[in-house]
């Protein structure tokens, strides 16, 4: 078995679930809006690597392509 961190997740609310390869991440929803107004480079978040697939997926898929 993998190491594990758990994380409480209580004080990131609102945030987003993210299912990657080799694990569920948890973003807050303001990590994302510092990101969109230039306070936080994408890439200054952990794991980014992780996150930047199942995120534009999942856009694309709301898109319908």
């Amino acid at each position: 078995m993998k190491n594990m961190t758990v994380t409480d997740i209580e004080d990131k609310k609102p945030h987003l679930t993210i299912q990657c390869e080799d694990a569920i991440h948890v973003l807050p929803v303001s990590t994302l809006y510092d990101v969109i107004k230039g306070k936080l480079k994408f890439t200054d978040i952990d794991r980014h690597e992780d996150l930047i697939k199942p995120i534009l997926k999942e856009y694309l898929d709301s898109l319908g392509w």
